[in-house]
């Protein structure tokens, strides 16, 4: 619905830009750069294009988001983007110096867009370098979980990544609508029936350090969906918490009932995971350097604003930017 106000007509002035990142801002940003007629090369220190969005997109529920980077993929092709795999970028690569791909030429690019995303939070806990602490996207990514896990963090990324350790991605239909009660309408009015539920395959905890309803921060047609599944598989919900510590045992932690329980209750969970949740930081390790180079830098997505990661907020700031430049 911006058709009037966000055009992206030919370049009348073509310039040289280098991306870096191929996370969803940085995919928008050099397609839509490239189709205006600027040249444009797209780093990924990845062998995969994606970031955080190829993350999701194996979550239980989003396997969807695979045709996202299936189209970004083709638009590449199609644009005529040079693309760098496996590369991470330095201040040399964009600025001409060393053995970046301007090096022969002599050249900066005019401009660069850094849209490096985000890497987890590491919260202060004695401990958290204990064998049993993984990160969420080394979980996602395959790294062995146990039968008995800990989630620090209720955030958007704490309820998937439960979800994931709950449910196999690539559930059936039949699966599904006996885990939801539904069924064809002419067998049952409404097309409503019991549920069945699976035994979960993992003891889930859910921890956060709130006081207030997990998930309460989730979108609000979706969030009642992710809450309801994970109640269903028997996780345990467990606020205002403090981190103790972590060692052999478990997880050490204090449960406070509300704001003004001062002592609160000392619980161990003796589990065989723990998985850190507990938000993100932006990579911005790039900005200060371009910018004391003199290099036009625009920073987007993630690595622009780490809270509560959006792919649609990624990609309108993303082709806002590249209907300016």
């Amino acid at each position: 619905g911006h058709e009037t106000e966000l055009v992206l007509l030919p370049t009348r002035a073509a310039k040289r830009v280098a991306v870096v990142g191929a996370g969803p801002a940085g995919l928008a940003a050099a397609v839509e750069l490239a189709g205006r007629g600027h040249a444009v090369e797209l780093f990924e220190s990845d062998a995969t294009i994606g970031g955080q969005f190829k993350l999701a997109a194996r979550i239980p529920g989003k396997e969807e988001f695979v045709e996202t980077l299936r189209y970004y993929t083709r638009m590449l092709e199609v644009r005529g983007v040079t693309v760098h795999l496996g590369r991470r970028a330095d201040l040399d690569d964009l600025t001409g110096g060393g053995s970046g791909p301007r090096a022969e030429e002599g050249r900066a690019f005019d401009e660069v867009v850094l849209a490096t995303g985000v890497e987890p939070r590491i919260p202060t806990i004695p401990g958290i370098e204990h064998p049993s602490v993984l990160r969420y996207d080394e979980v996602v990514n395959g790294a062995p979980v146990g039968d008995t896990v800990a989630v620090l963090g209720a955030g958007g990324i704490g309820f998937d990544v439960s979800e994931f350790l709950l449910h196999d991605v690539h559930e059936s239909l039949e699966h599904w609508m006996q885990r939801w009660g539904v069924t064809d309408p002419a067998l049952e009015r409404g097309g409503l029936t019991t549920k069945v539920q699976a035994p979960p395959r993992r003891q889930v905890y859910l921890l956060q350090r709130k006081h207030s309803a997990h998930g309460k921060g989730l979108a609000k047609t979706t969030g009642w969906v992710h809450r309801q599944t994970l109640k269903d598989s028997g996780v345990e919900f467990v606020g205002g918490v403090t981190y103790d510590r972590i060692d052999d045992d478990g997880l050490h932690v204090t449960v406070r009932r509300d704001e003004k329980d001062e002592t609160g209750e000392a619980l161990l969970l003796r589990v065989d995971t723990i998985v850190v949740c507990t938000g993100q930081e932006s990579v911005r390790d790039l900005v200060e350097p371009l910018e004391a180079a003199g290099v036009t830098t625009h920073v987007i997505g993630g690595a622009d604003v780490a809270a509560e990661l959006d792919a649609k907020r990624a990609i309108k700031q993303a082709t806002e930017l590249a209907a300016r430049i």
